[in-house]
């Protein structure tokens, strides 16, 4: 009789737990549903800042002589890389493929602004930094400023930039693209040798498209 009075009560234990494990387990989906839902993050190819972050300002000078903050251009996307103009490979090839691919995107990229910072404020003056951009026009916008304050701007995104052992004159610095919205948050870092297909769908992204 004992024997016949604990059956039900195991099978009441066990759809018990069952029950709870049911709960457990829908709570935990919708919380991560609600993660998801609540992020808003777009998909990128290029690697996703989750949750995105507020992107570091700083005042510097533009490749007209004139003071810009980089906050000067919310309201837009922004690309923003950290390269100089004697770079001999990685800087050009990275802004033209971006100057490239946002001319494939078409009208609604030019709403979007490339800021080259330089990593050589010594050699890159204003007038440098203009002659440079021009190769990288309408988009681009050369920035510049004291060595402290791009000491301080490269260590706020975690950029490093150093003066390659073997060839003088020639720095070894971070590649990857910032991808800033228009509300001023990174959300994406971007490569310049991703497929070109990825790339374009990345600034869409980016720009809301």
């Amino acid at each position: 009789m004992q024997a016949g009075r604990s059956a039900p009560s195991r099978n009441r234990g066990q759809r018990l737990l069952l029950i709870l494990a049911v709960l457990l387990g829908a709570l935990l989906l919708l919380g991560l549903l609600r993660m998801g839902l609540g992020s808003g993050s777009p998909e990128f190819y290029g690697t996703t800042y989750l949750p995105p972050e507020p992107a570091a300002d700083a005042r510097l000078m533009d490749h007209t002589g004139e003071p810009r903050s980089l906050s000067d251009f919310r309201g837009q996307p922004v690309l923003l890389f950290f390269g100089y103009t004697h770079c001999p490979d990685i800087c050009p090839i990275t802004l033209h493929t971006l100057r490239t691919a946002l001319d494939e995107i078409g009208d609604p990229a030019e709403e979007v602004a490339i800021l080259l910072v330089t990593v050589d404020p010594e050699r890159d003056t204003p007038e440098v930094l203009a002659r440079y951009v021009s190769n990288f026009a309408p988009y681009t916008t050369g920035l510049t400023g004291s060595e402290d304050d791009l000491r301080a701007l490269l260590s706020a995104y975690g950029v490093y930039a150093e003066q390659d052992q073997h060839e003088p004159g020639i720095l070894a610095h971070t590649s990857a693209v910032f991808g800033i919205d228009s509300e001023g948050q990174i959300r994406v870092l971007l490569h310049a040798d991703a497929p070109r297909d990825e790339l374009e769908r990345d600034l869409k992204t980016l720009a809301g498209l």
